[in-house]
């Protein structure tokens, strides 16, 4: 008959789950690695968005302030035409 040393690795139950947490714990390392890359990804994402936006607004803001008088020139033209048109 065989004995069971009690000494084995195979013997101890906390051992054993420290054994079998070095995996895990090598993973959850990998996971926060990737989480953090993660995050800085999305910051970088939300500063691009906002340097868009931002030039998005400059140029809507030029495109009113050039375009506001010209429309305002269209619609006096076209209203002396229908005055004009009108006698």
């Amino acid at each position: 008959m065989a004995t069971v040393d009690s000494t084995s690795p195979a013997s101890d139950p906390i051992s054993l789950a420290k054994e079998n947490l070095k995996p895990m714990n090598g993973r959850m390392k990998e996971l926060q690695e990737w989480r953090a890359e993660l995050m800085n990804r999305l910051q970088s994402l939300k500063q691009d968005l906002h340097n868009w936006k931002s030039k998005l607004d400059t140029q809507v803001k030029i495109y009113r302030d050039v375009s506001a008088p010209f429309l305002s020139y269209l619609l006096v033209t076209r209203n002396a035409l229908l005055s004009s048109a009108q006698q």
